[in-house]
């Protein structure tokens, strides 16, 4: 069974803060960013909250968790521990490494007109109010995310 995207937003898809990944062109991998860590109820990268006094070192952070992703290096995540296809409840708490990412792209999003661009290869963070858009979109897991008219985030208009 396919997971939809209702679901995958119930355990943070689609929602703000996120880091999107340009795998390749037009294919992004979304990671919520989890600031208020839940055990029960999230899945993405986890970056509590007491190791930022504002917002520039959260921004900072996530680029340098990126860039671990980037070079292989392990990453602390919340993930699902899938013994059936539709289980979405249970989640471990570890360090991974984030395998296969080639990415020399990413972007920071913290709202609908907020975000931050990331570059490997001419190492940058670039604050932009233009968040992307459309292409293919892909959780964690390499499951397909949809949400309405090609948007990254989940929006109940």
């Amino acid at each position: 069974m396919t997971n939809t995207s209702t679901e995958l937003y119930s355990i943070g898809y689609g929602r703000f803060p996120y880091l999107l990944i340009r795998n390749a062109a037009g294919i992004y991998t979304q990671m919520p960013i989890l600031i208020e860590y839940n055990p029960d109820a999230r899945e993405g990268i986890v970056i509590p909250m007491e190791d930022f006094e504002d917002i520039d070192e959260l921004i900072e952070k996530v680029y340098l968790v990126w860039l671990d992703i980037v070079f292989g290096r392990p990453v602390f995540t919340s993930n699902r521990v899938l013994r059936q296809p539709s289980l979405l409840s249970t989640h471990s708490l570890d360090y991974i490494e984030m395998k296969n990412t080639n990415s020399t792209e990413a972007c920071l999003v913290l709202g609908k007109d907020d975000c931050y661009y990331f570059s490997s290869e001419h190492p940058s963070i670039k604050p932009s109010n233009s968040i992307p858009k459309g292409g293919s979109l892909w959780s964690m897991k390499f499951e397909k995310i949809e949400f309405n008219e090609g948007s990254h985030y989940y929006s109940e208009d």
